[in-house]
């Protein structure tokens, strides 16, 4: 038998250009008959939301985080070792989040989010993309909310719009024989 199993992805900050959610790791597990056992328990980890959007004057960008996505574990009924994929991080302002990491005899890291672009100054900022797991649209991080700033004559307000939520994770067994 061979096990995949890739966590959610995390979600991202709100209320501003902010990073996208780190995507899920993914852990790879072989097992024989004896390990496998009968059969085995699944937990599939859900994806992050998303913080929530808002406006804020003069003090610049009050960002709302996300949440980290859940582990995805695969739980054999035999004497094997579980097979975990860790869920992304979440992003809580303009960085991205961290890529989860696996636990099994082959671990990939799901990639990170990448931050979002903002200058100061007058107009509009874009958020950052989420990262990506081993499984293109399971345990994808959420991208990052998008931000504005507008020059009033005494003030700047500052305003971004929600967090985007990461997909939910996967596991896939494959049997040989």
């Amino acid at each position: 038998f061979l096990v995949y199993a890739t966590g959610g992805g995390g979600g991202s900050a709100g209320s501003g250009p902010s990073g996208g959610g780190g995507g899920g790791g993914t852990a790879i597990r072989a097992y024989t008959e004896s390990q496998m056992g009968s059969g085995g328990s699944i937990t599939i980890g859900s994806g992050g939301s998303g913080g929530s959007g808002g406006e804020q004057s003069s003090s610049g960008f009050a960002f709302e985080s996300g949440s980290h996505g859940g582990d995805t574990t695969f739980n054999p009924n035999g004497n094997g070792s579980n097979c975990v994929g860790e869920g992304g991080r979440r992003s809580t302002g303009s960085s991205g989040g961290e890529g989860g990491e696996g636990e099994g005899d082959i671990d990939i890291q799901g990639r990170d989010g990448s931050g979002g672009n903002y200058s100061p100054g007058n107009g509009s900022a874009s958020g950052g993309y989420g990262g990506s797991s081993h499984f293109q649209h399971h345990g994808a991080g959420g991208d990052g909310a998008d931000g504005s700033v507008s020059d009033n004559v005494d003030d700047e307000t500052y305003s971004g719009g929600s967090g985007r939520g990461g997909q939910s994770g996967i596991v896939v067994i494959i049997e040989y024989g």
